[in-house]
């Protein structure tokens, strides 16, 4: 039986260096894994004169490809602040009509709206 698609996203921050950028990348992966999901894809975001085409690709992704379901790397992901962090999560999942998961470092334990 296939696995669930889940689509990763998460912002490249101007203080990542590929190392960092490669982290990112395997936390994805890891939670796609242990959460019994494929990694469809992995979307992007490196700054804001990109941001709302990343967002408004990743929305059409999910719903076209029947896919609702979006893993970040962690809240600072959506905005630093964590008010408006919590819109932008729930907005997604209202938006993909799904699911978006915030993966954490801690084994075990993930973040999840939708």
């Amino acid at each position: 039986m296939p696995r669930p698609r889940l689509y990763g996203y998460f912002r490249v921050l101007d203080t990542m260096d590929e190392a960092t950028v490669r982290r990112a990348r395997q936390t994805l992966a890891d939670f796609a894994g242990q959460g019994g999901f494929e990694l469809a894809d992995i979307f992007e975001d490196d700054g804001p004169g990109h941001r709302l085409q990343v967002w408004h690709d990743m929305v059409e992704t999910c719903r076209s490809e029947a896919a609702p379901a979006v893993v970040s790397v962690s809240m600072d992901s959506f905005h630093p602040e964590p008010e408006l962090a919590a819109f932008m999560r729930d907005e997604l999942a209202a938006r993909i009509k799904g699911s978006v998961f915030v993966a954490t470092t801690t084994r075990g334990e993930a973040d999840h709206d939708g």
